[in-house]
C-alpha cells in the first residue's frame, strides 16, 4: 500500500517540477532585466542629460560626445541590416547641409561579428555618401547607456546643454526631422 501511494504521488510531483522550472526562468529574466523583460522604465527620456561616451569611427578615430559640448546634436542609432535606417541616414546627410550649426553623429549599433562592421563600412563608403561621423558601438555599451526600446532607427536630439530634447523610434520623414531640428536650435 505504501508503494502505491508513492507511485501515485510521483506524477503530481513531476507536474509541479515541470511548472516550477519555467516559472523560475521567467522570474530570473524579470529580476535581471534581460530580454524580453528588459527594464523598459529606464529608457533615457526627454529632459535627461545625454550620457557621455567615446567611440571610434570606421577609420579608427576617437570621438567623444563631451567634446561636442555647447553644440546641438542629432544622434542616429542604426543597424546595417535596417533599410529604413539607411534611408534616414540619407535624410540626415541632406539636413546636415541645411543645418550646419547642428552636429550629426551616426552610431552603428550592430555589435555582432566583425563581418557586420565590415558590411556597415562598405555600405557607408560604396552606397551612401554620408559625410558626418559614423561611429562603431562594437561592444554595445553606448546602446546600453542610452537604454532605448523601439524599432531602428532611433534618433536622439540633444540641446546645447547636453539635455535630450526629443527622441524618435522608427523611421521619420524629412519633414518630421526638420521640424524637430528647428525646435532644437531655437
Amino acid at each position: 500500500m505504501t508503494k502505491n501511494k508513492h507511485t501515485r504521488l510521483l506524477p503530481g510531483f513531476i507536474h509541479i517540477i515541470i511548472f516550477l522550472i519555467p516559472l523560475a526562468i521567467v522570474a530570473f529574466l524579470i529580476i535581471s532585466g534581460l530580454p524580453p523583460f528588459g527594464k523598459k522604465g529606464n529608457v533615457l527620456g526627454v529632459g535627461e542629460k545625454a550620457p557621455d561616451f567615446t567611440l571610434n569611427d570606421f577609420e579608427g578615430n576617437q570621438v567623444k560626445l563631451s567634446n561636442l559640448k555647447g553644440q546641438a546634436l542629432v544622434l542616429e542609432f542604426w543597424d546595417s541590416r535596417c533599410q529604413t535606417c539607411l534611408e534616414e541616414l540619407l535624410i540626415l546627410q541632406k539636413l546636415q547641409t541645411t543645418f550646419p550649426q547642428v552636429s550629426f553623429l551616426g552610431i552603428h549599433v550592430n555589435n555582432s561579428p566583425i563581418e557586420n562592421q565590415k558590411r556597415a563600412k562598405a555600405i557607408l563608403s560604396d552606397n551612401l555618401e554620408i559625410s558626418f561621423p559614423q561611429l562603431k558601438d562594437v561592444d554595445g555599451k553606448v546602446y546600453d547607456m542610452y537604454k532605448f526600446n523601439g524599432t531602428d532607427p532611433i534618433t536622439y536630439f540633444v540641446d546645447k546643454e547636453g539635455i535630450v530634447s526629443e527622441r524618435f523610434s522608427d523611421f521619420r520623414t524629412e519633414t518630421e526631422i526638420t521640424a524637430q531640428i528647428q525646435k532644437l536650435i531655437q
